[in-house]
């Protein structure tokens, strides 16, 4: 049974990497014994867990970082495709 725990961690959460959603939307839940999980309640995405807090903090960042840089790469792909076919 997962349970609502409080979020005061060292390190503030990014915005989610399945909806983008952020702030009140995430959470922290016990989803274990002592395993802990940020979790989404826009999208219900969940983030990798961990037996420490911050340390699935810095899990679900580095999942929010890798969705941008994902994002970020299929963008640049498609402006230089566009551009390509603009200079036929």
């Amino acid at each position: 049974m997962s349970t609502q725990v409080s979020t005061q961690v060292s390190e503030p959460m990014m915005a989610c990497p399945f909806c983008g959603a952020d702030g009140e939307d995430l959470v922290m839940l016990e989803i274990d014994a002592a395993q802990y999980a940020v979790t989404c309640d826009c999208c219900a995405g969940i983030g990798p867990s961990d037996a420490l807090r911050d340390r699935a903090v810095m899990l679900w960042n580095g999942s929010a970082l890798r969705a941008l840089g994902r994002t970020r790469r299929a963008f640049e792909r498609a402006v230089t495709v566009v551009q390509g076919e603009g200079a036929r």
